[in-house]
């Protein structure tokens, strides 16, 4: 897969390389806490500090949006 910012959005190109995906400011901050380590909880953490989202939206948000992104092959859940 590749990656890009552009500006203060970042443009995934999955491996089959025949659909991108543009990650708006908040999803960009998700993607660059990705590392295999954090929790959602832990991710969620990180944005209350940086955007104002109640918790639990955030937490459903996020969980809503790493789904999506095991949907169309771009991380891996297991």
């Amino acid at each position: 897969m590749l990656e890009a910012t552009v500006d203060d959005e970042v443009v995934l190109l999955g491996e089959a390389g025949l659909r991108y995906h543009g990650l708006d400011p908040v999803g960009a901050v998700v993607w660059q806490l990705l590392d295999g380590e954090r929790t959602v909880a832990q991710i969620c953490e990180q944005l209350l500090v940086e955007f104002d989202v109640a918790s639990a939206t955030c937490s459903a948000e996020v969980v809503a949006f790493l789904d999506d992104l095991a949907a169309n092959g771009l991380i891996s859940t297991g």
